[in-house]
């Protein structure tokens, strides 16, 4: 288990040539410059910014103690780095005129990903960084050295790609495309720091200049590099065999939560950005209902499925397939008192696998009361819907929710309008759906704000008649007999449908 103290730094370090000659190449440091890293664990970082320009003047901030111990016997004999112990975080004044902001002419970093931090910690930050997320360090790095750039200032960041589209970091988005130009962002794996293996799948190298408030929105366009099959190609003069697009900075600004979109297929990135109506103007999408101990109170009538072995199981003679409104609100009395709840899986369009909670009066005021219940949503409770798991690696499933409970690893989608439910269904398990939901959030976790951000074009009355008809019939067969047959004679079928009316 990883302790708490190493969760506090989170420093993940890389000797990658290429990187760190990239990152001092695109930092372009010039004789008497002032120069921060904020982060500065080893110093690899330091020591490319001094082959590439030693009459600069570095500053390295370190919170870890041990590495502070390190880079001080490290830099001893060179007078132009100047090594501090301090959070940069939390640090109120940088350099001989203890100056809050606008102290550096260059900036680079490899900030700390997910390092741990207390809740007074949290609630400080949160004071420091308004609006900002702060249980995610890397952005409050990149927030506090945007702040500490000159105008006209250059900073070089090395940080998790999550950053360009995750919602919780619209506002840090928002803060960096009105006050900086961004020069170039190339993304590429994390494998290409070696040795070491993290929760995020790609990094990217962020380079910007400081800019004057809105200056960012002019026609200023971005260049932006992915798919490398190397790191070498990120050098100077070394043929680079991925993608490269130009982005206006301002166009980036206009999208959705101001995220940055990338997707090779045309026509994917402009829809995101241009939809007149999405997922969430058709239909409610929420988090489902957790008991706060599943040991205690779940059941299930599915021995053969995942985890069934770890429950008790019973039979359908404790459940109640249909309480009353009564019921629902307040628990159902008798020895039927347990009901339906549609968990997360893989199941296309319906799944077969029976579990049940209980819903005794008891059970409900546990829920409703006990502080690791998640009694939320509860309007939504036992109604039809859609329900996508929270986390999919591969491509994304939907299956119906069929007036029941949906508990907190799947998201319910509730269309405004139920006829749309057999529709929403059939696009949510195409592969033009998964197309949208994966360019909108690339990582894997499909929660409630990300789906409500999916283009959805309702097309005419004879398309929606054969969607109806294909899904009914797909529904039928799969709940008398489940059959990989089946669907992977439907998927094409599906996914041709939604080509046509999506162009992709």
């Amino acid at each position: 288990m990883v302790t708490q103290e190493k969760k506090r730094f989170q420093e993940y370090y890389t000797t990658s040539s290429p990187i760190m000659e990239y990152m001092s190449r695109m930092l372009s440091p010039k004789p008497g410059d002032r120069i921060l890293e904020p982060s500065a664990g080893q110093g690899a970082l330091i020591d490319s910014t001094i082959k590439s320009e030693p009459r600069a003047s570095i500053d390295a901030y370190e919170l870890n103690e041990e590495s502070v111990l390190h880079l001080e016997e490290k830099y001893a004999h060179n007078d132009e780095v100047s090594v501090i112990h301090a959070n940069t975080l939390l640090q109120r004044s940088f350099g001989e005129e203890e100056k809050g902001s606008e102290v550096y002419d260059k900036i680079i970093g490899n900030p700390p990903y997910g390092a741990w931090l207390d809740y007074s910690e949290r609630s400080n930050l949160k004071t420091l960084f308004p609006g900002m997320y702060v249980n995610e360090t890397y952005g409050l790095f990149l927030a506090k050295c945007v702040e500490l750039l000159k105008p006209g200032g250059r900073l070089v960041f090395i940080i998790p790609e999550t950053f360009l589209t995750l919602h919780r970091h619209q506002n840090l988005r928002r803060f960096v495309l009105e006050t900086c130009t961004i020069q170039e962002i190339s993304i590429f794996p994390s494998a290409y720091f070696p040795g070491v293996n993290f929760g995020y799948a790609k990094l990217c190298i962020i380079t910007l200049e400081k800019a004057g408030i809105l200056d960012g929105l002019s026609d200023h366009e971005v260049s932006i590099r992915y798919d490398f099959s190397d790191a070498r190609e990120l050098l100077e003069g070394v043929t680079f065999s991925g993608t490269r697009v130009l982005r206006k900075q301002r166009d980036i600004y206009a999208s959705a939560d101001h995220a940055l979109h990338l997707h090779s297929i045309p026509g994917v990135v402009e829809l995101i950005g241009s939809a007149t109506s999405r997922l969430g103007d058709l239909a409610d999408c929420v988090t489902g209902f957790y008991s706060g101990n599943d040991l205690r109170f779940l059941r299930h009538n599915c021995p053969g499925a995942r985890s069934a072995k770890r429950y008790e199981q019973i039979n359908e003679e404790s459940v109640n397939f249909s309480p009353s409104s009564e019921e629902k609100m307040l628990g159902i009395a008798g020895p039927r008192h347990y009901v339906p709840i549609r968990k997360g899986g893989s199941a296309e369009y319906v799944t077969v696998d029976k579990w049940y909670m209980d819903w005794s009066p008891d059970a409900v005021h546990h829920y409703k009361t006990d502080k690791k219940s998640r009694y939320q949503n509860s309007q939504y409770y036992f109604r039809s819907g859609i329900g996508v798991p929270m986390v999919s690696s591969t491509r994304i499933k939907a299956a119906l929710i069929q007036e029941e409970l949906f508990d907190q690893s799947i998201v319910g989608v509730f269309p405004r309008d139920p006829r749309l439910i057999p529709y929403l269904l059939a696009f949510l398990n195409s592969a033009t759906g998964n197309t949208l939901v994966r360019t909108i959030n690339p990582t894997v976790n499909n929660s409630a704000n990300y789906l409500k951000k999916v283009p959805v074009i309702i097309p005419e009355d004879s398309v929606l008649e054969r969607i109806d008809g294909l899904v009914s019939r797909v529904i039928e067969e799969l709940s008398t007999a489940p059959s990989l047959t089946l669907l992977s004679s439907v998927r094409p079928e599906v996914d041709s449908i939604f080509r046509d009316i999506y162009g992709f």
